[in-house]
């Protein structure tokens, strides 16, 4: 432990809507926070996670905490507000925290009014937590405070909104004690929820849209690949009543050593039934090494040929390149001798794209082999390049809200849920032309996902 520092209690919460939404799984993010609290403070340092409503509530009143910390995204952000909330007014004393991309870094004065907002947040964690975290706790208890700016924490001070700016990321990511083989995350895999992974960090592309690139800037680096398979097979052993697993990367395939960690996941499944489902994202940009992956895992995992548009103006002002048409159809015959159905996505409302390009980008597609293309509407995240004013005012951005998928509870006779912005209407698409395009790509998804489109 470091001897400057009093021993403190910290309380991590990764809230979650229930069992019946997406994101039922095992806190990840907040046992790489709690691994790494052990291993710098030890036995000064007292950790407990909880994900459930019943079980936080509860704490709240029965416990007393040094610091209660939240996770913070899309999926949970109107919740984890609320916790806050309640524990502060529960535990006046206690250092409130909150972490998460859900946060716009980059536009000072949107994340000084999200605080002001939210009164019941003391310190917002940005960027990766484990070093901020550490830093954040040496200093609330090591008796100097914070008084100055910390990287990767943001704050007001009398009213004044303070940002240490990006912290540097740490390159060997095996300085990070593994939550997995220190038991962190054993009474949640023990209990139903899905065991989460991340074999690297970082994605190469600035898609706007996403923040997996701007959350990691950019730079991919990895877990060694003992630890990956030595996660597996821990994990694999003490699974219960949950046959999903989630590999939390943002290119799996991206690199050559991908293929040998998906064929130690069906030597799992050989070995332990486990994993029959897999959830996980490919790498943005196809290769024979994804076509080669997908045939490995088989049915366990979707198999997507990512594309999101073929409209040039518009991949320019998403920031994304994607690989050639030529070699898009190379691999789906590719995939095809390999016996993998094969999948797209695309994107309605993104900025550029008018009814006919979206047409254009489906028809394509199924010309080309593609047996199955999604349509999703373009959702606006905090802490992306399309979430800024500036991004909604250049494309002429019009949104509307709908109910995320399962995420509504009630909180001490509270109704608590969290919705999802849709880009309904921009400078190409008109409202009209956006309905349009849900009721075809609604009947075009029937037509290819039911089979009828191979009679």
């Amino acid at each position: 432990m470091n001897a400057s520092v009093r021993p403190f209690r910290v309380l991590l919460v990764d809230p979650v809507y229930g069992r019946h939404t997406p994101f039922w799984s095992a806190p990840l993010a907040l046992g790489y926070i709690a691994a790494t609290l052990d291993d710098q403070f030890g036995k000064g340092c007292q950790i407990e996670l909880v994900r459930d409503r019943d079980e936080v509530l509860s704490r709240f009143r029965s416990e007393r905490y040094d610091v209660i910390a939240a996770t913070n995204y899309v999926w949970n952000t109107r919740l984890s507000n609320k916790y806050l909330q309640i524990a502060k007014t529960l535990q006046p004393s206690a250092v409130t925290i909150q972490g998460g991309p859900h946060f716009q870094i980059d536009e000072p004065e949107v994340a000084a009014e999200y605080l002001r907002a939210h009164p019941s947040i003391d310190y917002y964690i940005h960027g990766e937590g484990e070093t901020t975290m550490v830093a954040l706790m040496e200093k609330l208890f090591g008796g100097g405070g914070l008084d100055a700016e910390e990287p990767g924490v943001a704050y007001l001070r009398d009213d004044c909104y303070v940002d240490g700016g990006r912290r540097v990321r740490r390159r060997d990511l095996d300085t990070i004690p593994s939550p997995h083989l220190g038991g962190w995350l054993d009474p949640f895999i023990r209990n139903g929820y899905a065991p989460v992974i991340e074999t690297n960090r970082g994605c190469p592309f600035s898609c706007t849209y996403c923040n997996w690139g701007s959350a990691t800037v950019s730079k991919v680096n990895r877990f060694s690949l003992d630890r990956v398979m030595e996660e597996l097979e821990y994990i694999a052993e003490r699974v219960r009543d949950n046959d999903n697993l989630t590999v939390a990367d943002a290119n799996f395939g991206i690199l050559k050593r991908d293929l040998e960690i998906a064929e130690k996941i069906e030597s799992l499944w050989q070995r332990h039934g486990y994993p029959a489902h897999i959830q996980l994202w490919y790498t943005k940009n196809s290769s024979r090494r994804t076509i080669d992956i997908g045939r490995v895992l088989g049915k366990k995992v979707r198999f997507l040929l990512a594309i999101q548009s073929l409209n040039e103006e518009v991949l320019a002002n998403i920031k994304r390149d994607n690989i050639k048409l030529k070699t898009y159809e190379e691999l789906t015959v590719y995939a095809r001798e390999k016996s993998l159905l094969t999948a797209s996505d695309i994107i309605v409302g993104l900025p550029g794209e008018d009814l006919p390009s979206v047409k254009m980008n489906m028809e394509t597609l199924h010309r080309r082999g593609v047996e199955k293309v999604d349509v999703f509407s373009l959702m606006l995240i905090p802490g992306t390049e399309l979430y800024s004013q500036e991004s909604r005012d250049r494309f002429g951005m019009k949104v509307m809200h709908r109910l995320a998928q399962g995420c509504i509870i009630d909180v001490d006779g509270e109704v608590i849920a969290e919705t999802e912005e849709l880009v309904v209407e921009n400078n190409t698409l008109s409202f009209e032309d956006f309905l349009i395009l849900n009721m075809y790509s609604a009947l075009s998804v029937f037509w290819h996902h039911s089979g009828m489109g191979d009679v």
